[in-house]
């Protein structure tokens, strides 16, 4: 069995971030054939948090 990266593993555990990324889901809609832009500002910590 293959642990899962830790980032998973942290996003798993906080029930705060699954809520945000729920909200984001239900907000944007379905994203499948869609092209996304991650947009943060410069040291990726604006991704999740």
């Amino acid at each position: 069995m293959t642990e899962a990266p830790w980032q998973l593993e942290m996003f798993n555990r906080s029930i705060k971030k699954r809520k945000k990324v729920d909200a984001l889901l239900q907000f944007l809609g379905p994203s499948q054939d869609k092209t996304c832009l991650l947009m943060t500002c410069g040291d990726n910590t604006g991704a999740m948090n």
